[in-house]
């Protein structure tokens, strides 16, 4: 997959004699789908069982999401701020924003206000993740943390056709 540039090349452990292969981590984690089913349901929504991202779906996903977030303006070292619950899409998020070479800082989608504008100010995020459940409290972090309204972004459901 190769979600992050320029990515490393297999080397020799030190002594050993043997070649280690060396990975970005979202790669490791992507490039591991091929032992399922591509099109069986890998990542499934607790609530509703409809909703679902196969292995296939979730690959060309990330690589979307990757690239979305690369041109919304996300540079190497950006904090995005993962408000976000037990969502279907959370591993998907998460392999891009790391994919995209930001650092991903999740908060839990039950903190108040105080919580989560702590979270926003310590980690420096740049960027907010979130679902429109939460758009009030996450307004108001945004707006306190002078993160701009097009740097949030709300995460919707996705039918099957990915």
């Amino acid at each position: 997959m190769g979600c992050l540039p320029n990515r490393p090349q297999p080397s020799s452990a030190a002594g050993s004699g043997q070649r280690i292969p060396i990975s970005d981590i979202v790669s490791f984690a992507l490039d591991r789908q091929h032992l399922y089913d591509q099109n069986k349901p890998l990542f499934i929504d607790a609530d509703d069982p409809i909703l679902s991202l196969s292995a296939s779906q979730t690959i060309a996903l990330v690589s979307r999401l990757v690239a979305g977030l690369r041109a919304a303006g996300l540079k190497k070292g950006d904090a995005v701020l993962l408000h976000l619950g037990n969502h279907y899409l959370y591993a998907s998020l998460f392999f891009a924003i790391v994919g995209a070479g930001g650092i991903c800082c999740a908060s839990n989608p039950a903190h108040q206000f105080q919580d989560l504008n702590h979270v926003a100010h310590l980690s420096a995020s740049r960027f907010v993740i979130t679902t429109q459940t939460k758009t009030a409290i996450v307004h108001e972090v945004y707006t306190k943390q002078g993160i701009p309204p097009y740097n949030v972004f709300f995460v919707e459901a996705l039918d099957h056709q990915v």
